[in-house]
């Protein structure tokens, strides 16, 4: 067996998404070890949708403590992430595994995962910046651009200087260290929350290069490759591949925010920028779009999630006493000046979204 774990987690509604990563991944890597993590309760197998020899690890057999109150303090996108170094956690406790690696379901393989194989045989953790470069003060047209506003560095100052679609944790006591403080974090705190400097589990491994050691930003430019960073990044075809600014091996592909039913748009928060302004990129998506498709995406995006979360309709029944204390807050925040009482209302949220009454 492989040293190395690969896995990914998502709920049923991006199991399409988790398949087209699944199969991209064996393919260029063959007989290593992929892991889909279930945030969901599936009680059969979709006949089609996840080939019978994956593993598939549904999210309550990993025994995590309070995670009904879980459920009912996150949302769907921060329970997939809160529970992202319980897995980790989960694949270490096998001395055979070596080496785990996440990747997010709406992610593509194009090459070997050599080069971060090779980082985590040196480090303990190993991050991927959104950029390696700045973002030019004049981007070219249709780039970065929502609404005719630019978006800047400002971006990952308030999202996180690392994009968590990847994560690559080595067997090692400080990389213990870092997922035991990194789950004590998030069991809580796993908010997407940025006006109160949280978003999800992304914003805490800002800290990680500080409190721990042998932490590894990989500047591979075919790593992590997607529309955050596509103003350093152009693609290149030939030879059955694709390469970075003609240097680098496409790894893999971030395909975040992307909706196969409007095939021109590189990500739902750029309309602007199509790929028509990147006509590089045209053929990975196509092939990305029909991949999605062939694995059932346009029934399962639709499947709700079974777990008792924040926000589905069952969980509004049973937490009447904080509907109480909203209600309270709003009543008070009525004889408040208007920036004094939108403040009293997302302190009341935040604070109640923390502890959950």
């Amino acid at each position: 067996m492989t040293a190395t774990t690969v896995f990914t987690l998502c709920s049923t509604n991006y199991l399409a998404q988790a398949r087209v990563l699944g199969d991209s991944l064996l393919r260029w890597n063959p007989g290593i070890r992929f892991v889909v993590g279930l945030v969901d309760r599936l009680e059969t197998r979709l006949p089609g949708v996840i080939p019978e020899e994956w593993e598939v690890l549904e999210v309550e057999q990993l025994g995590i403590a309070a995670f009904d109150e879980m459920c009912r303090r996150y949302d769907i996108l921060e329970l997939n992430t809160a529970v992202k170094p319980f897995y980790f956690q989960h694949f270490l406790k096998s001395d055979r595994v070596e080496r785990v690696i996440y990747l997010d379901p709406d992610i593509m393989v194009f090459d070997s995962l050599g080069p971060i194989e090779n980082s985590l045989r040196q480090a303990s953790l190993v991050l991927t910046p959104h950029a390696l470069t700045p973002l030019p003060a004049e981007p070219p047209v249709g780039t970065f651009i929502v609404d005719g506003r630019r978006v800047s560095e400002r971006l990952f100052l308030s999202t996180g200087v690392y994009n968590l679609g990847f994560l690559g944790v080595a067997r090692s006591s400080e990389s213990a260290r870092c997922l035991a403080w990194w789950r004590e974090r998030v069991q809580l705190s796993c908010l997407a929350e940025r006006a109160y400097g949280l978003f999800v589990d992304q914003l805490w491994m800002n800290l990680a290069p500080v409190f721990f050691d042998h932490v590894e930003v990989l500047r591979h430019p075919g790593c992590n490759v997607a529309y955050w960073n596509l103003h350093e990044r152009r693609l290149h075809e030939g030879n059955g591949g694709y390469r970075v600014n003609e240097a680098d091996s496409l790894v893999f592909y971030h395909f975040s925010a992307y909706n196969p039913f409007r095939p021109n748009e590189i990500c739902r928060w750029l309309p602007n920028l199509t790929l028509a302004d990147r006509p590089d990129l045209a053929p990975l998506f196509e092939t990305y779009r029909k991949a999605l498709l062939d694995a059932g995406y346009e029934t399962l995006r639709t499947i709700p999630c079974a777990l008792p979360l924040r926000g589905n309709p069952a969980d509004h029944k049973s937490r009447p006493v904080r509907t109480a204390l909203l209600s309270a807050l709003d009543e008070s925040a009525r004889l408040l000046p208007r920036a004094a009482k939108l403040q009293l209302g997302r302190l009341g949220r935040l604070f109640l979204r923390l502890g959950q009454a």
